[in-house]
């Protein structure tokens, strides 16, 4: 994979980003169209290499994952815990962040909300919060049922919301 830099870093709110410019994907081939990418700064070597698996990961298949993964933290945790753990394969990368990607689209809100609810409620408590997520994650499965897919894709989209509430540090059952 070739990537260039093109802005080192640029202040966007909070936080340092970085521009890049993918080229070329993970098997060497040139990209019919170039990606361009904001992402965070990365703060060490290894969190580069991290950045570098990820984009690797996703930049054949469904490019627009990159940066849902990185700029989000709960999802960075996820693909983190994923890089880091068994095989970490690319493509359960892949699986596993479209799935929170159909469900953080289908429900309207992002991966760091859903964990921040359940972290930080308002009004009731996590294990009601985290109660009424579980419920709405069983609806989705209608939903994915209700468009005639597979059962493996189903149950493979419900791993990777469940493997993203537990990379933030919440059992889902």
């Amino acid at each position: 994979m070739t990537t260039k830099l093109i802005l080192n870093s640029q202040h966007l709110g909070p936080e340092s980003c970085r521009i890049l410019e993918v080229t070329h994907g993970p098997n060497g081939r040139k990209l019919s169209k170039s990606l361009i990418l904001t992402i965070p700064s990365a703060q060490s070597k290894g969190e580069e290499n991290f950045q570098r698996w990820v984009i690797e990961a996703l930049s054949w298949k469904m490019p627009a994952l990159i940066e849902f993964a990185l700029r989000s933290k709960a999802a960075t945790e996820l693909a983190k815990r994923l890089m880091r753990s068994n095989s970490g394969s690319q493509a359960t990368l892949y699986q596993y962040l479209y799935g929170v990607y159909r469900y953080c689209t289908w429900i309207r809100k992002g991966p760091d909300e859903l964990i921040r609810e359940c972290l930080e409620p308002e009004s009731e408590s996590p294990a009601k919060v985290l109660s009424s997520h579980v419920k709405t994650l069983d609806e989705f499965v209608g939903e994915l049922q209700a468009e005639d897919l597979a059962p493996g894709t189903v149950n493979n989209h419900v791993k990777g919301v469940k493997a993203l509430y537990r990379a933030n540090g919440l059992r889902v059952e």
